[in-house]
């Protein structure tokens, strides 16, 4: 699998985490996702759920993400931060396991994704760092100066 096809998929699945939080708090607030959000916040680059068919497994999960199918799921409950911690911390893990990707290849990629979340999270930074840096905690990165995403320690 090439370097730009690897970032992509770790793209979604970053993006993935991070929406399925933003979705449950916009819930909180009675401010449902519809198919004019994602058209303006998303540009048509991401598809709701009942556009693409749900899957079991991760590595299903990657596949249609490598097809250009990104999808999200969304549970449908009222998630606290610890459980889509949970979930965020097993799709890296499955990450890791399923890519191992260099340190210089999470890198490259968290640089390019910096540009997608001012783009996508305006407004939500706050509470998308509160779920980063919690990961960052377990996977033993380290926040980047000054900016609100997280790099890989060396």
């Amino acid at each position: 699998m090439n370097d730009k096809r690897k970032k992509v998929i770790l793209l979604n699945v970053i993006s993935f985490v991070v929406f399925d939080l933003l979705y449950e708090k916009r819930k909180e607030t009675k401010d449902l996702l519809d198919e004019s959000f994602l058209k303006d916040n998303f540009d048509g680059r991401f598809k709701p759920l009942s556009a693409v068919k749900q899957t079991d497994s991760i590595a299903s999960y990657f596949e249609i993400i490598g097809k250009g199918e990104p999808m999200f799921c969304f549970s449908g409950e009222n998630e606290s931060l610890d459980e889509l911690l949970e979930g965020a911390e097993g799709i890296v893990d499955d990450y890791i396991k399923y890519f191992n990707p260099t340190l210089k290849e999470m890198e490259e990629f968290l640089e390019e994704m910096e540009r997608d979340f001012f783009a996508f999270y305006k407004g939500d930074l706050s509470y998308v760092n509160l779920l980063l840096n919690k990961l960052c905690d377990k996977y033993n990165l380290t926040p980047a100066f000054r900016k609100p995403l997280l790099y890989v320690a060396s």
